[in-house]
């Protein structure tokens, strides 16, 4: 089974540890507040930490969102 290049670990700085797991949305258009707009969004654990653009954040995992809408804190209207 292959990796999804969407996907990958940011295995590149040494000094990188995380108790609580980080994920950084690169490239993908927001959603916030009736507003679109190309956007990073940082996540550590649960919590948004930081949306905007050319985030430069340490992460556990980066997410290539490009081509992709990306809403945070949204809500699942179908369920």
């Amino acid at each position: 089974m292959g990796t999804n290049p969407r996907f990958q670990s940011d295995s590149t700085d040494p000094h990188h540890e995380s108790v609580v797991p980080t994920t950084l949305f690169r490239g993908g258009t927001m959603v916030v507040d009736g507003s679109v707009t190309p956007a990073d969004l940082f996540i550590r654990g649960e919590t948004v930490e930081a949306v905007g653009q050319d985030l430069i954040h340490g992460a556990d995992q980066i997410v290539d969102a490009s081509g992709l809408l990306v809403l945070p804190g949204g809500v699942d209207t179908h369920v």
